[in-house]
């Protein structure tokens, strides 16, 4: 956002809200935490979850400063925890990381449902006792800055793309 606003950068995506209030932004996806665990996990089956369910597992998170990390912290917050109030095994800077470690072993995490299937053995549990944890992602200009072609072709397919997901190809 700090380089679009500054002229260094002519469009940025990022997650979530943003604080430059000079800049234009469109919501190009949405996107929703699941709890990701291995299929033979006790809680795979279990029909609601609560406070109580998380405290006792074992989590694999992502990195402080992740989007998903924030996102999974609001997430503890409508259940009145906090990251102090699970078990936490491992922290790892990426969605790949997360799904290899729990996939290896019992502990549990919570990353986008746009990557949660990718790893065999692994289930996806959608968040149903409470608000699911949901977030945005947009697309950020300057609106005085001047827009190249280039600019305007790649505005176009991102546009196209959130307009019908199909012709994303």
């Amino acid at each position: 956002a700090t380089a679009v606003r500054d002229g260094s950068a002519d469009l940025g995506f990022v997650e979530g809200d943003i604080a430059e209030e000079v800049l234009v932004r469109r919501v190009v996806a949405r996107d929703e935490l699941v709890l990701v665990m291995r299929k033979a996990h006790a809680l795979a089956t279990l029909p609601v979850l609560g406070a109580a369910d998380y405290r006792d597992q074992k989590w694999v998170l992502r990195e402080i400063g992740s989007g998903t990390r924030a996102q999974f912290e609001a997430h503890l917050s409508d259940l009145g925890l906090g990251i102090a109030d699970l078990d936490v095994a491992l922290e790892v800077p990426s969605n790949e990381s997360v799904l290899s470690a729990v996939a290896a072993g019992n502990c549990i995490s919570m990353v986008s449902s746009r990557v949660a299937g990718s790893l065999r053995g692994v289930c996806q549990r959608a968040v149903t006792w409470c608000t699911p944890p949901r977030r945005t992602f947009s697309m950020i200009a300057h609106p005085e800055r001047h827009r190249t072609r280039a600019v305007m072709a790649m505005i176009e397919i991102v546009n196209r793309v959130h307009d019908d997901p199909a012709s994303a190809g």
